[in-house]
């Protein structure tokens, strides 16, 4: 149902009178109600990506453990498996990439591995999607020498 403004157009003379003015509004659908629902959906984006650091850093700690695990036995670890035993109720956050990075930057500065990523079989340029731990600390080629 809508709802119109109706104003007298002597107004002066109504409230000399005494006489109620009729006022009925009438709702429009205005730019600042489309701005009220994109506010709404970029806040539910931002809370699909935000969240506290003592839970990224358990994020990053579980991780870590894992991988260390994993390693091991010499086996990859694959995105697909960091999201489906770390990062089971984060993965609508869609910041595995995130917490992988801080993984990366915590293997090397705290043990000396480098997290990498493996290239795909098909072409070296794209990237496999699966991890494993490399020696940072010195190369092959050094321990010969």
């Amino acid at each position: 149902m809508r709802k119109r403004v109706i104003r007298d157009e002597d107004e002066d003379s109504n409230e000399s009178s005494g006489t109620a003015k009729r006022v009925r509004k009438r709702k429009r659908p205005s730019s600042s109600s489309q701005n009220g629902s994109r506010k709404k959906k970029e806040e539910e984006d931002s809370d699909k990506t935000s969240i506290s650091e003592e839970e990224k850093n358990n994020l990053v700690s579980t991780l870590m453990r894992y991988i260390l695990f994993m390693d091991i036995s010499k086996q990859p670890v694959s995105r697909n498996d960091i999201n489906k035993h770390i990062m089971k109720d984060y993965v609508k956050h869609r910041i595995t990439n995130d917490i992988v990075a801080i993984a990366k930057r915590k293997f090397t500065d705290l043990f000396g591995l480098e997290l990498v990523e493996l290239p795909s079989k098909q072409g070296s340029n794209k990237k496999s999607g699966m991890f494993t731990l490399k020696n940072a600390l010195y190369d092959d080629k050094d321990v010969g020498d």
